[in-house]
């Protein structure tokens, strides 16, 4: 009688675990914005991911991932014509961890969503790397009036940081960041007022331009 007992609670014990342990999609982030721009570091952890691309209107799209020193690890969109909804997945591998995304979408407006399917561990994992992930430092601001064309070097002593712009009225602000050798790392327009945002992930010197039409605006480096 009591090895059935036994019996009985391992294997609603086991039962449990594999509860516990059951395997789910979970979003991990999303993007908006017009033009192009890289997203921050995130935690390739689970065991698939899945992107889901939507734009307001047909144009080319390309969507990268890149290890954290700026190499290209996977295509994951590559389209000439896209508008979208458009669902891309694939294996999550060990080359991927610590990767980021440089998103090249509609410069009317797009949005892109990352899963991963994760078990209970991943996926804790990936909300205590969200709240982590949030933490940045102040390291400089701009204000701008519409009309504005403004050129910005910076030079940045680290190898995380987040760009944030604000276009406060209707109008258009365009923005460009271009690294030390001339390499376009961001080239995004907010159109009617709004806020974007792009990681970088490399330091040292920067050139940041700015031009806005009908719009005040606001941007500030935050270091991470």
């Amino acid at each position: 009688m009591k090895v059935q007992a036994l019996c009985i609670l391992l294997v609603a014990i086991c039962g449990a675990m594999a509860s516990a342990q059951a395997s789910r999609w979970v979003e991990v982030a999303r993007w908006s914005g017009c033009g192009m721009l890289q997203t921050q570091e995130l935690p390739f952890i689970g065991e698939e991911w899945k992107v889901k691309y939507t734009s307001k209107s047909q144009s080319p799209c390309t969507v990268e991932m890149l290890d954290k020193s700026g190499t290209p690890i996977a295509t994951l969109l590559n389209y000439k014509n896209l508008q979208g909804p458009w669902t891309a997945s694939g294996d999550i591998t060990p080359s991927m961890a610590k990767a980021y995304l440089k998103i090249d979408g509609n410069k009317y407006g797009w949005t892109l969503v990352l899963e991963q399917y994760v078990d209970d561990i991943a996926g804790f994992n990936i909300h205590k790397f969200k709240k982590e992930n949030s933490k940045y430092e102040a390291y400089g601001a701009w204000t701008g009036e519409g009309g504005d064309e403004i050129s910005i070097p910076v030079n940045i002593p680290s190898k995380n940081w987040r760009l944030t712009m604000n276009a406060f009225e209707p109008g258009c602000l365009f923005v460009e960041a271009h690294d030390a050798a001339g390499n376009c790392l961001l080239n995004n327009f907010i159109i009617n007022a709004g806020t974007a945002f792009s990681w970088f992930h490399q330091e040292g010197d920067f050139v940041i331009k700015a031009s806005s039409i009908a719009t005040p605006w606001t941007m500030t480096i935050e270091l991470f």
